[in-house]
């Protein structure tokens, strides 16, 4: 298997298929970047060859499933793809048929993987069709979380890696180690808190400030996130661009933001202050500083005295003067 890691070449010898990698497929205008995993077997008439069976889209932000289909004639072509519910695709992939189906896991303490998967997954794949994709049962659900699970992961965890080359040689049905799901479930607070170390950051920058989610909540909600993980063995990188736990990989589908649009991350803040009006917790306001713009730049007893600026925003004045 060639998807970003040399460690997973075992899965070359698997019911004969490949996975041969993966080749981005969105032109640079686009917000999300998707990337397609070739799934392939030798040629009959050249085993040197690889053919493609079946293709899985991915994006490229997440990791997660976007959308699978039989490969066509010409692999580059766009069409025929079967799309989870709860994507929308770009224009340009063509038509495609939605599946009843979405794409997360519905209880991943239930998983079962086996040396198997990646060909019944493909098997499954090559079945679909306009119509029966429109009632996707309990069983290709299940294969298509595995799916998920060993493609979507390795990128970012250590702990599927080992569990996978520990037994993926054993024609065994293997569950998850608790360590496995311990890593996952923290995954996802990571990605939120994450984000929401970014968010506070931006929110600062634009004199976003009222409410808890500032740079220092934000600041300390990482914090706390990073200590969990360090107390496990884990190790968080935030300057890193390929390190399993890096701050761009952290934010998940919001990376364009790291490229910050700023308009588009103000009407982002707007419309998020809107949705939580009225649950959100106000800062403690310093006494010398009135609400009152009548009295602006005067304390209670009439008195002129200078705004103290909060200490999370100090940074933003030293660098102004």
């Amino acid at each position: 298997m060639k998807l970003k890691m040399e460690k997973l070449q075992r899965y070359e010898s698997v019911k004969s298929f490949d996975i041969e990698g993966l080749s981005p497929v969105t032109p640079p205008t686009e917000l999300d970047t998707y990337q397609i995993i070739d799934i392939t077997r030798p040629s009959e008439t050249d085993p040197e060859k690889a053919i493609s069976v079946a293709q899985i889209l991915s994006r490229e932000t997440d990791n997660y499933f976007a959308a699978v289909r039989p490969t066509p004639a010409d692999p580059t072509a766009a069409g025929g793809f079967f799309v989870f519910s709860n994507i929308i695709l770009p224009w340009f992939f063509g038509k495609c048929h939605q599946m009843s189906c979405s794409s997360r896991y519905a209880k991943i303490e239930n998983m079962q993987v086996c040396c198997d998967s990646i060909y019944l997954l493909v098997e499954e794949i090559l079945r679909l069709d306009d119509e029966n994709c429109k009632h996707i049962t309990g069983y290709m659900i299940s294969l298509l979380e595995i799916g998920m699970f060993l493609f979507g992961e390795f990128p970012r965890m250590q702990g599927p890696v080992d569990l996978l080359q520990d037994n993926f040689d054993l024609d065994l049905i293997i569950h998850l180690t608790a360590e496995v799901l311990f890593d996952m479930r923290n995954w996802s607070y990571l990605s939120k808190t994450g984000f929401a170390f970014y968010l506070g950051m931006v929110e600062t920058w634009l004199d976003v400030i009222g409410h808890k989610e500032t740079f220092l909540e934000g600041w300390k909600q990482m914090t706390a996130a990073v200590a969990k993980f360090e107390k496990s063995g884990h190790k968080l990188d935030l300057l890193g661009a390929n390190g399993y736990f890096s701050l761009r990989k952290l934010v998940g589908n919001r990376l364009h933001l790291l490229k910050f649009d700023e308009e588009y991350v103000k009407r982002l803040i707007i419309r998020k202050c809107r949705q939580h009006k009225g649950r959100m917790e106000p800062l403690k306001e310093d006494t010398n500083q009135v609400q009152s713009k009548d009295h602006e730049g005067k304390n209670q007893n009439g008195e002129v005295v200078e705004p103290k600026i909060p200490d999370h925003l100090a940074w933003k004045k030293a660098k102004k003067e």
